[in-house]
């Protein structure tokens, strides 16, 4: 089973060139681990880097707070940073080498949106610059000391400060989703738009009256492209078939939605099965991807920040596999790190080989496939070369350690 992967895996004892194996036996035989000899995938799942993202995890544990509003406070205020550390990284267009290192908050953010590949994935192409996928965490940097270079480019660019304090109770802007006019608002007010559906909102420049949740429908309503460019499954990428799936589902003689017109949740669901129901009688929903419909909303629904999956709450998910995992024991224990590489390793295999098997990880493999998805397109090319398709990390299943 071992030799699925063999290209980009190497086994090192402190760090020899490269080996690559295959099916012959003689080499299955000297795949054998001893102490000294250690699985290093990809070039970034070894033990050196699981260490690294080990020490990053104590950082982020050091985040959080105990008061859910000042906690959604902050990491709402983190979120509009990583927007504004994406919208830098497409400005500046850094070498990959050169790419300067963002502020913890926004690592923090970031870091959550890389567990979920597919999303992040298509994210990147359908916001960004199509470049700006290709950046990787910067995992090892992070684990050394921030250098001025990072804070002088954050400076410059974000004229925001390097460091987020967890106390601030400063204005957040606010784009009305109807005139789109920007106001300062408190953080109550902030948080209650953003993190509920029924909130009475009230802008100062229109005049208009809408609801919380309308924030949210408002991106469905300009934009509907969300969970249609990257297929769930395979992790392909095609924006031909995300155009014909949005005109045949949402074009006139379609679904017509205005946007200047307040809509809920509620009424959206109820016009999109209404359509959906026309065009099966009429047999052309056979032309429309399976589950496409569900995945449209799925990326819009409750998510008023321009992302598909809600980042906060995602954070918030991970903290109890950072709790686990930087309260044991191995946090500085190599060998039990490279232990977790070879588990990782026939995890993966195992994922090949019973493609239609839901597999939940252990804590330690979870570490090590953690590690690798913040490479975003080494992960994606390793996964897409090894197995066919592009595997996601679906960090909503409940964890078995």
């Amino acid at each position: 089973m071992l030799d699925v992967l063999s290209d980009t895996i190497e086994f090192e004892k402190k760090r020899p060139n490269f080996t690559s194996y295959n099916d012959d036996e003689k080499q299955r035989r000297q795949l054998q681990f001893s102490q000294e000899t250690t699985l290093n995938i990809d070039g970034v799942v070894n033990p050196e880097m699981l260490h690294a993202h080990l020490i990053l995890l104590t950082k982020f544990k050091a985040l959080e707070q105990s008061d859910q509003e000042m906690d959604d406070r902050y990491l709402l205020r983190a979120e509009q940073r990583y927007i504004a550390w994406i919208d830098l990284l497409n400005h500046k267009n850094f070498p990959k080498e050169e790419m300067p290192i963002p502020p913890l908050d926004v690592c923090l953010i970031w870091h959550a949106h890389c567990l979920s590949p597919l999303r992040y994935y298509e994210d990147m192409l359908r916001l960004h610059d199509p470049q700006a996928h290709n950046y990787n965490f910067p995992l090892a940097k992070l684990a050394r000391h921030l250098d001025e270079y990072s804070q002088q480019i954050w400076h410059e660019y974000t004229k925001k400060p390097w460091v987020l304090e967890l106390n601030n109770d400063s204005p957040f802007d606010f784009k009305c989703p109807l005139c789109n006019q920007i106001d300062q608002i408190s953080p109550d007010t902030y948080v209650k738009i953003m993190r509920t559906n029924n909130y009475d909102v009230k802008c100062k420049h229109c005049g208009k009256q809408y609801k919380s949740e309308f924030v949210s429908v408002s991106r469905f309503v300009e934009d509907i492209l969300a969970g249609t460019i990257v297929d769930l499954k395979s992790g392909t990428v095609s924006k031909l078939n995300a155009e014909k799936d949005c005109n045949l589902l949402f074009s006139s003689p379609g679904i017509t939605l205005s946007t200047s017109t307040v809509y809920t949740w509620s009424e959206i669901n109820t016009e999109v099965k209404k359509h959906a129901d026309s065009l099966k009688s009429s047999r052309k929903l056979k032309d429309v991807r399976n589950e496409i419909i569900e995945r449209i909303i799925f990326a819009y629904m409750d998510i008023p920040a321009p992302f598909s999956i809600d980042l906060v709450s995602a954070v918030k998910r991970q903290r109890n596999f950072t709790n686990k995992a930087v309260n044991n024991s191995w946090i500085n224990c190599m060998t039990v790190q490279s232990n977790a590489i070879e588990r990782y390793h026939k995890f993966i295999n195992l994922q090949k080989d019973y493609t239609g098997t839901l597999f939940v990880p252990t804590l330690d493999i979870d570490l090590a496939w953690h590690t690798h998805v913040l490479h975003p397109s080494l992960y994606r090319n390793f996964t897409n070369k090894h197995m066919g398709r592009m595997i996601n990390h679906d960090d909503t299943l409940a964890k078995k350690t």
